[in-house]
């Protein structure tokens, strides 16, 4: 963009920023919409330097956060860390810490732009319990992207604060949940975090799964179950797997709701694990 394009992009949001000010809700949202529709347009300084400070300045507004957020994490993408962490990161804070409902799930849908651009201890102070209010929410959507950004997050935070604060409400959640997909996604999540783990926490993994197809052997929960126990062969090997896995998953076998390839594939992994005992005899 020439600079005689980018000065008047300023100057005609410096001479409309004032709609963000004094006025009701229903025209902040209008020209929100507007602006949204515009800016793929504009010039990254016009963004950086004259559409985000009153956006940033709106987060305050609950009524308008689920509306503001998106724009200001859309912005903020093209940010290096340290303009993130100056300008943007400050504004989050009070919303990363208090956010719920709507926002709260746009803000754990993208929570990994904000662990990629801040450091250690914001991940720790604001990050951590603004995803760990998502797990223990009622809301099955919060759940389920809490769920898919543990890993990353785990990946970023003390082994301790891992074990303290995440993986008992990965389990909680597979136990308790009555969402199908809620359960699919802490399993899968368990099985991610497999290979973080010692064979103690191993071990608590295969309770929480037997527990789990004890009362359900749907498809998509066996198919977890298996792609927990494919993640323990390769993290500890045959003799831990025949020894701690097989008498959970042989029992599965039976289960009525496997199709021929999802049988199929059970059938696969006890035998491959049969054949290397076998071979070593």
């Amino acid at each position: 963009m020439t600079y005689k394009g980018c000065s008047l992009q300023m100057s005609l949001l410096g001479h409309q920023q004032w709609i963000l000010l004094g006025r009701d809700n229903m025209q902040k949202s209008e020209f929100l919409k507007a602006l949204s529709d515009m800016w793929k347009d504009f010039d990254s300084r016009v963004l950086q330097y004259k559409v985000l400070p009153p956006l940033c300045a709106e987060l305050r507004n609950l009524v308008m956060q689920p509306m503001i957020v998106p724009m200001v994490l859309k912005i903020a993408e093209s940010q290096d860390k340290t303009d993130f962490e100056l300008v943007t990161f400050p504004a989050l804070v009070p919303v990363l810490n208090t956010a719920a409902g709507e926002t709260l799930l746009l803000l754990v849908k993208h929570s990994d732009l904000i662990i990629n651009k801040t450091t250690p201890e914001h991940i720790v102070s604001h990050v951590l319990p603004m995803v760990v209010r998502a797990y223990d929410d009622s809301d099955p959507r919060l759940q389920e992207e809490a769920l898919r950004k543990s890993l990353l997050l785990a990946q970023q935070l003390d082994t301790q604060l891992v074990k303290a604060a995440i993986l008992p409400r990965v389990h909680g959640l597979a136990l308790k949940t009555t969402v199908a997909a809620v359960r699919v996604n802490a399993l899968l999540c368990l099985a991610d975090f497999v290979h973080t783990l010692n064979k103690h926490a191993v071990l608590d993994v295969l309770q929480t799964i037997q527990r789990c197809t004890a009362v359900d052997r749907s498809a998509p929960t066996l198919m977890c179950t298996l792609a927990i126990s494919n993640a323990i062969f390769k993290q500890y090997g045959v003799e831990f797997t025949a020894e701690h896995v097989l008498p959970i998953l042989t029992p599965l076998l039976t289960s009525q709701q496997l199709n021929i390839q999802q049988f199929s594939k059970y059938m696969h992994f006890v035998k491959d694990i049969l054949r290397i005992l076998a071979r070593g005899k």
